[in-house]
């Protein structure tokens, strides 16, 4: 019998590895030397309010991070930091609704504050929950990176002794990921190796010519042999593991609720809610704490399938084969290293006569186009407002 995505998650990545003692995280941010904290807001960055309206006599801290190439998180060393990326509004209420996302929502060219915690969905949330609010919103990040970012968030709110936590987490673009060090294990694996990264799903998609420089570059590629594309189909019990590109795309969705989920799991003693949204991707799964309604979809009632990611899927589509095992001897490409094995797999199957009776739901993968007009849509008001109203809705959260 095949396997169903929820059991073939756990053999793709092991989270609870990747997280302990920040090892993963570590090893990917060594690439450049350049581990940052970004926990802690500078101390004489702090504005008061003296309003008639939800903002009176409250405070906000705030900073300015910068997103630099190779997954650099900085604190700006700017004296004035207009852009308010990351900061904790407190109104002295009980509770404190984080809002975790990309620039998308963050309306980062209002220079102006209260304007902007007035009319952006982070501050929309926040005043409907009636509680503090803390927001980050970096330009360009990363859904791994982003993910990254609670456990150092709840270790600062975990001081200000919150009644209830309610987390909003968007999942944007994989594109990023895919493009990022966290789904580069062929670089750090040649230049800085750790065995952690085979915790991590990247570790097994593997190109034939990654493989092949991996090979170049030392001569060597005996730590390549325990990924899925050399011991998939070794035995019966795992070969079940081969995917569809439609799997890909859920077990990544899952990949980065599982990171977020796990750190929240670790403040046993705070209370957290937590619900992800998407923007303008598909949702993937339907057993996790997801929208299951994209922004974009909800905006255009008229859209029927929605993209995985801005490059139409491309990620997943350029590992597809037809068949999962395929003799090492027809590769054109790595036939050329010694020492390999019979067989070499093929992780991404699409459903076929041949590949369907690997997979619980043998449909071929139903692929869409990315609109990039789809960028300009979250600016108007209303529609940011309305969708503050459907995410709080259907967490439940809305008295």
């Amino acid at each position: 019998m095949a396997l169903t995505v929820q059991q073939k998650r756990i053999h793709f990545q092991n989270t609870n590895k990747l997280l302990n003692d920040s090892v993963w995280e570590n090893c990917v941010r060594s690439h450049n030397s350049n581990l940052n904290c970004v926990s802690n807001f500078y101390h004489n960055h702090k504005i008061y309010f003296q309003t008639k309206d939800w903002l009176n006599a409250s405070e906000l801290l705030y900073t300015h991070i910068e997103y630099k190439p190779l997954i650099s998180l900085q604190n700006s060393t700017q004296e004035d930091c207009k852009e308010y990326n990351r900061f904790h509004l407190i109104r002295n209420k009980k509770s404190c609704t984080v809002v975790i996302g990309n620039e998308i929502f963050g309306d980062l060219h209002e220079g102006n504050i209260e304007k902007r915690l007035n009319h952006t969905f982070a501050g929309l949330c926040a005043k409907k929950l009636d509680s503090d609010l803390y927001s980050c919103h970096i330009e360009k990040i990363d859904n791994t990176s982003n993910s990254l970012l609670i456990e150092s968030t709840l270790n600062y709110l975990d001081a200000f002794n919150y009644d209830q936590i309610y987390l909003i987490f968007q999942i944007s673009d994989p594109v990023r990921c895919f493009g990022s060090l966290w789904w580069d294990p062929i670089t750090l694996m040649i230049q800085h190796p750790n065995p952690i990264l085979k915790e991590h799903m990247s570790y097994h998609f593997w190109k034939h010519d990654q493989m092949l420089e991996v090979y170049r570059q030392g001569n060597d590629i005996d730590f390549l042999k325990d990924s899925f594309p050399f011991t998939l189909g070794k035995n019966k019990k795992n070969g079940y593991l081969t995917i569809t590109p439609n799997e890909f795309y859920q077990i990544y969705e899952w990949s980065i609720i599982d990171i977020v989920k796990k750190q929240i799991d670790k403040f046993k003693s705070m209370k957290i809610k937590k619900i992800f949204w998407r923007d303008f991707y598909k949702v993937c799964n339907q057993d996790l704490d997801i929208i299951q309604t994209a922004f974009i979809s909800f905006l255009h009632q008229g859209i029927k399938t929605l993209p995985y990611d801005s490059n139409n899927g491309n990620f997943a589509k350029e590992l597809v084969g037809e068949e999962p095992e395929i003799l090492i001897k027809n590769t054109k490409k790595i036939d050329v290293i010694p020492n390999l094995p019979k067989y070499i797999y093929n992780v991404i199957c699409e459903p076929s006569e041949i590949t369907q009776m690997l997979f619980a739901d043998p449909n071929p993968t139903d692929y869409a186009q990315f609109i990039g007009d789809w960028l300009s849509e979250p600016k108007c008001q209303s529609h940011i407002e309305k969708w503050a109203d459907r995410v709080l809705d259907n967490a439940g959260w809305l008295k």
